[in-house]
């Protein structure tokens, strides 16, 4: 498995320190058995405790000495949730809101500028043509601008932000800045949108596995910590464990008053998407040629990975009327996204653990974790100072790495039933493995959660590849379509 990089294992060291002592989580050769551990020696206490280590701050490239004279920028903002907002008011005591206060001021004092945020409608189409009007106005009030990425995506065509990648301070393929994700919004070599931690709501939407280790613990399997960190933890790995945990407790066949070895804890119509990012299949159907522009083709594979989504959603009904969530206690496994571990799972009374997306199997190098609707801040071509805007993104977004980011992590784990040292390192290769679905941010409307559901996976019979070859004419068409107005905006 890639190794996490620096900052991660820096969150990692602090979690830990943070973090009581948690179970054994090792696990032996078959996924499905328990075997005795050798008892470990008594412990000798230790008559001064161990200092926490000291985590590693990653630094952003910005001159020494850069400021800009208490310059003012301002963010204008889709305030869908409060986690899709850049900024805080004020210090209130709570760990997350008082480490993004600190993020914000860190960066004013340093830079020697002013942040505020003012908030546009919640609903992200009525925000963006909120966006469109100031930025046809030329109303320069606003340095930032923040709404969903695939309708940014949408907007950036119109030619109304700059492309952050032209801006001198900014370094995109910083660590801070997820480059391996960043760089799927990358079309004709220029980046306009990029990951942010500045902004939660991506976090909040990345999807992970919960797994239920007081189930696990009944039946006999073990945690799958062990699994992640070897590499083996994959699709069919869970399915058998799955099927293995499932108990018919009525006799009369699949219903949600079983046992379940896996369901899903948000919109179904989400399944497919997270099976196929799980995949690493984030660039078929729409692809990149050598000069990023957008492509249409996929491999034989992204055929077997639609036959897995097909087969999970079916084979363990996660479609069925009144499927149990999580929080229930009557589930293995659920496939659910971070949101929910500071929400319905905050208050649950029974053991469970954290895990990322399963891998297509032990051959794929990496884990890879389905983010949606990320929210980050785009630069407008009305910003008074593209530059400085960028300059002071760059510095935001590399103090939400070191301050923000661990305290979102600690703050998911906060419920003493998951608070332990694996699920932490779990949460932090979750955040590490973060992307998105390229067919679903570039052109929504054919590609999209719900679209694609429902011409494929709630059909009563497998056709991956005929559902394929139906859209490919229609792709190919806006695809030329999009190219063109990329190259418009690129080549001037």
């Amino acid at each position: 498995m890639k190794r996490l990089t620096a900052g991660l294992l820096a969150v990692c060291l602090l979690l830990l320190s943070a973090c009581s002592a948690g179970g054994d989580s090792g696990e032996t050769n078959a996924p499905d058995t328990k075997t005795d551990a050798p008892t470990a020696p008594d412990a000798v206490e230790e008559e001064a405790e161990t200092e926490a280590p000291e985590p590693v701050r990653i630094s952003d490239s910005l001159p020494e000495g850069l400021e800009f004279d208490g310059a003012s920028l301002a963010f204008y903002t889709n305030p869908y949730t409060p986690f899709a907002c850049n900024l805080v008011e004020d210090m209130n005591g709570e760990m997350l809101n008082d480490a993004r206060y600190q993020t914000e001021t860190a960066v004013e004092d340093r830079l020697n500028v002013a942040l505020s945020e003012d908030y546009g409608d919640h609903d992200p189409y009525t925000f963006n043509g909120q966006v469109r009007t100031l930025i046809q106005s030329g109303d320069g009030t606003y340095s930032y601008m923040t709404n969903e990425d695939y309708i940014i995506m949408r907007q950036i065509q119109e030619g109304s932000f700059y492309a952050l990648s032209d801006l001198p301070y900014l370094d995109l393929s910083a660590p801070y800045w997820l480059p391996d994700a960043t760089q799927l919004y990358n079309i004709g070599g220029k980046i306009w949108y990029a990951f942010c931690p500045l902004n939660l709501y991506a976090n909040q939407n990345t999807n992970f596995i919960a797994m239920n280790l007081d189930i696990a613990e009944d039946v006999n399997i073990e945690p799958q910590y062990d699994a992640v960190r070897e590499g083996t933890w994959t699709f069919d790995r869970m399915r058998a464990l799955a099927e293995a945990a499932y108990i018919d407790l009525n006799n009369n066949g699949m219903d949600p008053a079983d046992q379940l070895g896996l369901n899903i804890d948000m919109p179904v119509k989400n399944e497919w998407c997270g099976v196929l990012v799980g995949c690493g299949s984030m660039q078929e159907i729409i692809t990149k040629d050598e000069n990023n522009y957008l492509t249409y083709g996929y491999t034989p594979g992204l055929v077997d990975r639609l036959e897995l989504a097909y087969s999970l959603f079916h084979d363990f009904r996660l479609d069925m009327e009144d499927l149990p969530s999580f929080s229930k206690k009557k589930v293995l496994f659920s496939f659910t996204k971070l949101e929910m571990l500071t929400t319905a799972y905050r208050e649950v009374d029974f053991n469970f653990g954290v895990l990322p997306m399963p891998k297509y199997d032990e051959a794929q190098e990496r884990y890879y974790s389905r983010t949606f609707d990320a929210c980050c801040p785009v630069i407008p071509v009305t910003c008074p100072d593209p530059d400085m805007a960028g300059a002071v993104l760059e510095a935001l977004t590399c103090e939400a790495y070191n301050t923000t980011l661990p305290a979102y992590i600690e703050t998911g784990l906060q419920n003493k039933y998951v608070r332990d040292e694996d699920s932490s390192e779990m949460a932090a290769i979750v955040l590490e493995s973060q992307t998105v679905l390229v067919p679903e941010i570039m052109m929504f409307d054919q590609y999209g959660n719900s679209s694609f559901h429902s011409s494929f996976m709630e059909k009563p019979t497998m056709m991956a590849a005929s559902v394929l070859e139906g859209k490919k004419n229609s792709t190919e068409k806006m695809i030329a379509l999009l190219n063109k107005k990329y190259a418009k905006l690129i080549d001037g």
